[in-house]
This record gives structure tokens, sequence and C-alpha cells, in this order.
């Protein structure tokens, strides 16, 4: 189980916010986005680039339209960059976002609790008792911070450049990703398995 996570993306523009979802969804594999922001910024970036493929609101009869005008043409690059167009709507549309607070979403990855939330002042000293993994929103710039057995992060605001990255390893250990857009890793670490090494990059 991967688990890419995205920082509020509020202001970010529509070309950032698709770069950090192939960034996630494309490059790096992960099986589901989380949304930590409480806007509709992910859903106005899919409204923005669904415009490639003609009228948004018949995006279906516009893509088959295109697609068969393409055929029809015999334009490969075309036709290819149209199939690409697709699938990056697909991965916005998949987009998860975190419920409204007071609520939360919980993952149980390999016994160990992850809680996502928006903001983490609406979590309850009991909420963070129980959680192993805190991912929250609400923060300017990226974050870790580890608190004896529990680990805190955001990946703060997408204006900052930064996503995260949650998997479940081979051997059940939990380990915690950061990357800049580009690509690069900035931040690898343990936090919930059989040990606490930490590793850190970039």
């Amino acid at each position: 189980m991967r688990l890419g996570i995205l920082g509020s993306a509020k202001g970010a523009g529509a070309e950032l916010v698709l770069d950090a979802v192939e960034l996630l969804a494309g490059d790096l594999s992960v099986d589901r986005v989380i949304y930590l922001g409480e806007d509709a910024a992910v859903e106005d970036a899919a409204w923005a680039h669904a415009k490639h493929l003609g009228d948004p609101e018949s995006l279906a009869t516009a893509f088959l339209d295109r697609a068969a005008e393409l055929a029809v043409c015999g334009d490969p690059p075309a036709l290819e960059e149209l199939l690409e167009v697709d699938l990056e709507l697909q991965h916005l549309a998949e987009v998860r976002r975190v419920p409204k607070a007071p609520n939360r979403a919980i993952e149980l990855l390999e016994g160990s609790i992850v809680l996502f939330v928006a903001d983490k002042a609406t979590l309850s000293e009991e909420d963070i008792a129980n959680a192993h993994v805190i991912i929250y929103g609400h923060a300017k710039e990226m974050a870790h911070a580890r608190f004896g057995t529990r680990s805190f992060f955001t990946p703060g605001e997408l204006a900052g450049r930064r996503v995260g990255v949650l998997e479940v390893e081979g051997d059940g250990r939990i380990v915690l990703s950061a990357y800049a857009l580009s690509g690069e890793p900035v931040l690898r670490e343990l936090v919930a398995g059989h040990t606490t090494k930490i590793t850190v990059s970039g």
C-alpha cells in the first residue's frame, strides 16, 4: 500500500496541482492520493485541464469525438497526447479529500492507526493517544516531528512544492517519504515497524 499526500493547493494554480498529482499517481505509483485541503483546488484543476478535451460539460462525448477524429486522421502523436490528458484527468478525479472537521480519515496499516486530518488542532487527546501516525494540513511549510512512538507529518502548502508518500514495505514496516515536485526525495523515515532508525536525504 502506497498513499500519496497532497497539502492545501489553494491559490497554487491548476498546473501545479496537476504536476503534484502526476508525480504521486504517475511517477511514484501510489495507490491513492489524499488531499489535505478544505478547498476545491483539485476539482478546479480538473475542470481547467478538461478544457483540453473540449467542453467540460460534455466531457465523455468530447473525448470520444476527438479520439475518433484523430483515429481517422491518422495522427499518432496527437492521439497519444489525447490519451495522456485523459489519464491525467482520471488521476485528478481519483484524488480523495479528507472529511471536514471535526471528522477525519482513518487508515489501518499493518496494525498501525494513521489519521488524516485537515487541521490537527481539531484532534482530541484521545485521537492522538490512539494514533501512530498523524498526517495533517493547515501548515505553510513541510514539517515532521516524532513524539515517543507517534509521528506527525504535513507536506505543507503545495506552493512549497513538497508532497508526501506513506507506504507499507514488504516486511510490514511503514515508511514516510517526502519529495520535491522535481521528484527528488527530501525525507525518508521509518514511522512504524520493527525499528526507529531514521534516514534523511536531500
